[in-house]
Parts: structure tokens; C-alpha cells; sequence
């Protein structure tokens, strides 16, 4: 008789159960705020907005290395100031043999 019982309502027991854990957010991927003092945050800079005579001399001569690697018209479409190097180029194909 008692396995009866619980037999039947094992299910309906099960699926309360499921439901109550469904209904409680997850604690561990709530955000943590006791290491905002030590944060270093990162200076906002403009990648593609950024002009300046470095950006100018430096596309320059990413350009013509380029024309002398590969041959063709090389052109520095965006210049990354904080690397000192060409972030987008382009151009006309490369040759592939001599």
C-alpha cells in the first residue's frame, strides 16, 4: 500500500522539485563588486578615428614596403597607433612568382 502511494506521486514530487530549482536564479553568475577598487580600467582610444603624422609616415612606409614585396598599388586603409603597424591594407594582387 505505502509503495503505491509513493509510486504515484514520485512523478508529481520530481517535477515540484525540477520547478522550485528552475525558479531560483544561479547564484555563482551573479556579478562580483568587491574587486572594484582594484580594476585598472583601459584609457578609451579611437582605432579608426586616430590621425596624426605617425599614422601618415607610417602608412607611407607600410605602402611602399609592401609595393616592394609584392609589387602592385598598396594603400593603408586604418593605422593602429598603439601597435606602430598597419591594421587594415589594400591592394592589388600579390605576385606569387618572380
Amino acid at each position: 500500500m505505502v509503495t503505491r502511494v509513493l509510486g504515484r506521486s514520485m512523478p508529481l514530487l520530481l517535477l515540484v522539485t525540477l520547478i522550485a530549482f528552475a525558479a531560483n536564479p544561479a547564484g555563482a553568475f551573479q556579478p562580483v563588486s568587491q574587486n572594484d577598487s582594484y580594476e585598472i580600467l583601459l584609457p578609451a582610444f579611437d582605432l579608426f578615428g586616430h590621425d596624426g603624422y605617425d599614422r601618415d609616415i607610417g602608412g607611407i612606409q607600410a605602402e611602399h614596403a609592401l609595393a616592394a614585396r609584392y609589387g602592385g598599388n598598396w594603400r593603408v586603409h586604418s593605422w593602429n597607433p598603439q601597435t606602430g603597424t598597419p591594421h587594415f591594407v589594400y591592394g592589388t594582387a600579390p605576385r606569387l612568382s618572380a
